[in-house]
C-alpha cells in the first residue's frame, strides 16, 4: 500500500527524490514478477492487477474487472475508484468470480497432474 500513501495526494512532480527511486523500485518488482509469471504461461485473467499474483478467491468489481478478494477489499477501503481504470465507483460491493474460480482450480489440477506445483496454489480459502 505503498503508493496510497506516497500518490494519495501528490502528483509525481511534488515527489522526493527519495520517493521515485522506491517507487522505481517497487515497479520494477512488480515488472519482475509479471515477467516471471508470464515465463509460466499463467493465462493472464488469473493474475490479479493489484497483486500480480494467481488469484485464490476471485471476486468481480462493479467495473467490470476481477480481483483477488483480500486485494479488492483492501483497495477499497481507502478508494472510491477502481484500481484498473481510476474511474469512481458507485458501490463497493465484490461478487464471487465462481466460473474463474472453477476455471483456475481447473488449470491447477492439471499442472499439478505435470508435475508443475507452486504452494502458493494450496494457500487459499478453499484448500
Amino acid at each position: 500500500h505503498f503508493f496510497d500513501t506516497v500518490l494519495s495526494d501528490k502528483r509525481l512532480t511534488e515527489l522526493t527524490t527519495d520517493q521515485l527511486a522506491v517507487i522505481g523500485s517497487k515497479l520494477m518488482t512488480a515488472l519482475s514478477r509479471v515477467t516471471e509469471l508470464s515465463t509460466k504461461r499463467i493465462p493472464s485473467e488469473f493474475i490479479c492487477p493489484i497483486t500480480f499474483e494467481i488469484m485464490q478467491d476471485p471476486v468481480f468489481c462493479e467495473d467490470g474487472h476481477t480481483y483477488e478478494r483480500s486485494a479488492i477489499e483492501g483497495w477499497l477501503e481507502n478508494h472510491e475508484s477502481s484500481p484498473t481504470t481510476n474511474a469512481d465507483l458507485a458501490s463497493k460491493t465484490v461478487v464471487s468470480n465462481h466460473t474463474l474460480r472453477n476455471q483456475l482450480e481447473q488449470w491447477k489440477k492439471v499442472q499439478q497432474a505435470r508435475g508443475i506445483d507452486e504452494p502458493s496454489w494450496t494457500d487459499g480459502p478453499d484448500s
